[in-house]
């Protein structure tokens, strides 16, 4: 008797897990896609003002950026 109502109790457990699965889901939708949203209104506001040059011989940005090796395909 003990072992049947441990199962049935599990059961009403895993139920009620995976029923909530779908509402997990929707609201990690929405989290995306406000995330989504915020990181490009993010990039639109800042718009490379945190570039910052590592290389200390170089003066100004564009000899910074101009600094990597840009391949160029044949």
């Amino acid at each position: 008797m003990p072992d049947s109502y441990f199962v049935v109790r599990m059961k009403a457990v895993f139920d009620c897990v995976v029923n909530s699965l779908k509402n997990v889901l929707n609201i990690m939708i929405v989290y995306m896609l406000f995330h989504f949203i915020f990181a490009v209104i993010a990039v639109q506001l800042f718009k490379g003002r945190f570039f910052y040059c590592n290389d200390d011989s170089k003066n100004t940005e564009e000899e910074c950026r101009s600094a990597v090796p840009r391949y160029v395909t044949p």
